[in-house]
């Protein structure tokens, strides 16, 4: 079950991307909502060699940008939506995909499920660019962070793995991760880690903003090589791209039908317990003896600092 980063890294940020960058959405199929002008999947020619070149001194509009963002974002004490994944593998062609749903509650808790997506095209087949990718259902799984423990779990097998949150890392530290820039992002801290720059579908005017997250630091670098971000005039995601760290492997997320500030979860027990009476924990991450500990991981290799 440890798989590599994509969603898990995506699952933390939200407890706190130029046509080039995501080329054509897949049609519409069976009734699954599309997300409009948000088109997710990476033109295989453009796949970056070594990563993108950047300056080291954010730019005053970027910095505005931030600042902006990280307003925006403060207020948000609980937020729900659905979401759809495609995962594009460059070396087999073969793009994955699943949709589900997610929740968050300031400042640690956050819930995604993903379902296997069985509306896919006949054939199934869908062209990028001078490649064409075969198209598969994802697994279905659940990724929970109750603030104090996060659990990874098969749905298909029934299976589980559980993650110790270092007590130094519980609550709103929990956002010094691979992806803070979601909800709960502080720009101080994100301008320590990444370097900020303004993307290609940048339209401001139409109320777009693209911005593209490069790792500074040597443990996220071995993560992802960087991260795009496509927000809405109201600062909230509708779509994210990350990239493996050998830039043959992308992971695009859109967003859609956000619920923010509702006053209560529409179960009373809310979406941050799971039964799992009858199901096999697989591994038991305890938390490190020594809470400084670099080396301490989140699930799918996810570095917690």
């Amino acid at each position: 079950m440890m798989r590599p980063l994509n969603s898990i890294g995506l699952c933390m940020g939200l407890l706190a991307m130029c046509s080039i960058s995501f080329g054509q959405q897949p049609a519409q199929q069976g009734g699954v909502p599309r997300v409009a002008n948000v088109p997710p999947a990476v033109q295989g020619q453009n796949a970056p060699q070594g990563g993108p070149r950047v300056e080291m001194k954010i730019s005053p509009q970027v910095e505005a940008i931030l600042q902006t963002w990280e307003q925006k974002t403060s207020g948000i004490d609980r937020m729900k939506g659905k979401y759809r994944r495609y995962v594009y593998d460059h070396i087999f062609l073969v793009e994955k995909r699943a949709y589900g749903e997610y929740w968050f509650e300031s400042p640690d808790k956050a819930r995604m499920d993903f379902y296997p997506d069985k509306e896919l095209p006949n054939p199934p087949q869908h062209k990028i660019g001078d490649k064409l990718f075969q198209v598969q259902s994802d697994q279905g799984e659940t990724w929970l962070c109750t603030g104090k423990e996060i659990l990874d779990i098969n749905h298909e097998e029934k299976t589980y793995d559980r993650f110790q949150i270092p007590v130094a890392y519980q609550g709103q530290n929990i956002t010094n991760g691979p992806l803070p820039f979601l909800f709960g992002m502080k720009a101080d801290e994100v301008k320590k880690k990444y370097m900020m720059t303004l993307g290609g579908m940048h339209k401001p005017e139409s109320g777009q903003i693209h911005i593209v997250a490069t790792p500074l630091v040597p443990a996220l670098r071995r993560e992802f090589q960087r991260a795009e971000i496509l927000l809405n005039s109201n600062y909230l995601p509708t779509a994210v791209k990350l990239w493996d760290p050998a830039g043959s492997k992308q992971t695009v997320y859109t967003f859609y039908e956000p619920d923010v500030n509702f006053t209560k979860w529409p179960l009373v027990s809310g979406p941050f317990r799971i039964n799992l009476s009858g199901w096999k924990l697989i591994n038991d991450h305890k938390a490190p003896a020594n809470e400084n500990d670099r080396e301490a991981r989140r699930p799918n290799g996810v570095m917690i600092k």
